[in-house]
């Protein structure tokens, strides 16, 4: 309950923050803070043939929202804190950026767009020698930018189908994504297609820069590693607290990830059952212990051993599950095995010698027996 009332809370504050022109049609709008109020995003939507702009203001805005607009000329003159303006679903659109830099322009769903950049508002190189400006596109028809440069003015045409949009498994052309900007090292202004890498979205320009598909594999593996140390350490918590359906949940997503890129690999050396994995399958079968399933545990840790043969853990939980299953006689050789390993550690010191009281008294009662 006070999460959902936290969360009403912000999406209140966000919609106070806003302020909406709507529903006009051939006027002209000039969006001071003593007609907005003095909210920091502003949304023009459903306008037709109607002429706005953003002058300078001690106002200072976050972002601009542009959605279901016709015929529409919008010039925007003062600065954006997140330097960012949005379009979608509307047709013969122009953006004027004069005076200031907009580092991110996202339009999708829109047919006859025209930017127009003044000096110093596209491609600017910051303090690290980079240009992150981006203009990023989907499903949009007839796009013109327009930068003026030092140099003279840039232009690019674009147009989704003319640009290669095809369908990609369930993805419609319509969310085929590309980027135009300018590149770093020849100025020149261009789009490129936009190929998902992980959570990332990169062209292949960025991908033969960074060494090719192998350098892009390993990259796609160093973030699934990373996604897999966050499973595990939350899985350690859920174990901590006692949560161990939670903790088996989240260590076979873990095991499974890893699994399957060791899988897929052709050296399989080289990938086959990282230490996350190795680590996953003896903290499962620890809660399989904990939830007594031995034979559950039993082949969790069996897989730990035979992925590493050296690991403590993995042996003591074989250990341990051989104990909870009855088999002393098996089991007193591995947590043998494991205190030689690891002769200081009391937890196995004290399973070692229940293990031999059980089975001194097993074996006493089959010779009585």
């Amino acid at each position: 309950m006070a999460a959902k009332k936290a969360l009403d809370r912000q999406r209140e504050t966000e919609e106070n923050a806003k302020y909406v022109l709507a529903d006009k049609e051939n006027e002209t709008f000039v969006l001071k803070t003593e007609t907005t109020g003095g909210k920091k995003i502003i949304t023009l939507k459903d306008l037709k043939n109607c002429t706005v702009s953003i002058p300078k203001d001690k106002t200072v805005l976050i972002k601009v929202f542009v959605e279901n607009c016709t015929g529409t000329s919008l010039t925007i003159s003062t600065k954006l804190l997140t330097s960012h303006v949005e379009l979608t679903h509307c047709n013969d659109i122009t953006l004027n950026a004069n005076d200031y830099t907009l580092s991110t322009v996202q339009i999708d769903m829109c047919d006859g767009v025209t930017l127009n950049y003044g000096k110093n508002t596209f491609g600017v190189v910051d303090e690290f020698g980079d240009c992150n400006d981006r203009v990023y596109h989907s499903g949009v028809k007839n796009l013109t930018v327009n930068v003026e440069g030092e140099s003279g003015k840039k232009s690019v045409q674009c147009d989704y189908l003319k640009d290669g949009a095809v369908q990609i498994a369930e993805a419609s052309p319509e969310e085929y994504q590309f980027v135009t900007q300018i590149l770093k090292d020849t100025k020149e202004l261009v789009t490129d297609h936009l190929i998902r890498v992980g959570p990332k979205f990169l062209t292949q320009r960025e991908i033969d820069a960074a060494g090719g598909e192998s350098a892009i594999a390993a990259m796609e593996l160093s973030e699934r590693m990373a996604e897999c140390e966050k499973h595990k350490a939350d899985g350690n918590a859920a174990f901590s607290n006692g949560e161990y359906g939670q903790a088996i949940l989240l260590y076979s997503m873990v095991i499974d990830k890893t699994q399957e890129d060791a899988n897929k690999a052709k050296d399989n050396k080289k990938l086959h059952c990282p230490k996350v994995h190795v680590v996953s399958l003896a903290n499962r079968s620890a809660c399989f212990l904990k939830m007594g399933n031995p034979e559950k545990a039993l082949v969790d840790a069996e897989a730990c051993v035979n992925a590493d043969p050296g690991y403590i853990k993995g042996i003591f939980r074989k250990g341990m599950a051989l104990h909870a299953m009855g088999e002393y006689e098996k089991a007193l050789p591995v947590l043998a095995k494991s205190l030689e390993l690891e002769p200081k550690n009391k937890q196995i010191k004290q399973a070692l010698q229940f293990c031999e009281i059980k089975l001194q008294q097993e074996l006493r009662k089959r010779m009585e027996g």
